[in-house]
């Protein structure tokens, strides 16, 4: 982190890069934004702007923007997720709801700096989100009131953080277990009466044909040699008792 814009013309110059895929506007500023997206986007629609201010995603997402590296999802994943989602599809009526429920919020969660505030809001819901480290310190005790009354009003209008993040969390761990359960009874599964028939013949087969051609090269072309040598004593047999 530098603190440092990223001009237009520069990023222009960087989009050009075959390893660059796609920008987080974090600038704050949303005509800088959208200025982004006129002059790269539209002409590479591969290149990604996402925002980097969750208070800014739903205005960016309705210029062309693609989504959000987001900082409020660590407290409520799914709504900010569910907006995303509304905003990519067109559905800016209900994308609009959710943000002004988390409008407190996004405000907040900036309130003394990032990562400090978001930490201290984890934290106070009891989400081990762990201290800060040096260079960065606690928030503020102005900042804490600030931080613990957005997370107040935010339950007020029906954001459970608590509750939102668990319906995440163990929807997540619902879907791997599920896809862990399937791999693990793909491989117990008994194998069907047809299959293991299949095999026995199979197995029969490879058995009669490594008691046939299995042996050692030169077993083998013993083995033929002395069924010719039979065989023409056999016809010489025959001919002698002939007339």
């Amino acid at each position: 982190r530098t603190g440092k814009n990223i001009p237009t013309a520069t990023l222009e110059r960087i989009a050009k890069l075959p390893n660059v895929v796609g920008v987080k506007e974090a600038s704050g500023n949303i005509n800088q934004m959208m200025e982004v997206i006129e002059k790269i986007k539209l002409a590479n629609p591969e290149f990604s702007v996402m925002s980097g201010d969750d208070g800014l995603t739903l205005p960016l997402m309705a210029a062309g923007g693609d989504g959000i590296i987001s900082v409020v999802t660590n407290l409520a994943p799914a709504l900010v997720t569910q907006m995303a989602h509304y905003c990519l599809h067109g559905n800016f009526a209900e994308a609009r709801k959710i943000h002004y429920r988390l409008q407190p919020f996004f405000k907040a969660a900036f309130v003394d700096g990032n990562p400090t505030s978001i930490k201290y809001a984890m934290n106070y819901k009891k989400m081990p989100a762990g201290a800060v480290r040096l260079p960065l310190v606690e928030v503020t005790d102005a900042a804490k009131k600030v931080i613990e009354d957005a997370l107040a009003k935010a339950v007020a209008s029906g954001v459970s953080t608590d509750d939102d993040m668990y319906r995440s969390l163990k929807a997540l761990a619902d879907s791997l277990r599920s896809i862990s359960e399937k791999r693990e009874n793909a491989s117990d599964a008994p194998q069907s009466g047809a299959q293991q028939s299949g095999e026995q013949q199979s197995g029969q087969q490879q058995s009669g044909q490594s008691g046939q051609s299995g042996q050692q090269p030169g077993q083998s072309q013993q083995g033929q040699n002395g069924h010719r040598i039979h065989e023409r004593r056999r016809l010489r047999c025959r001919n002698a008792r002939q007339p």
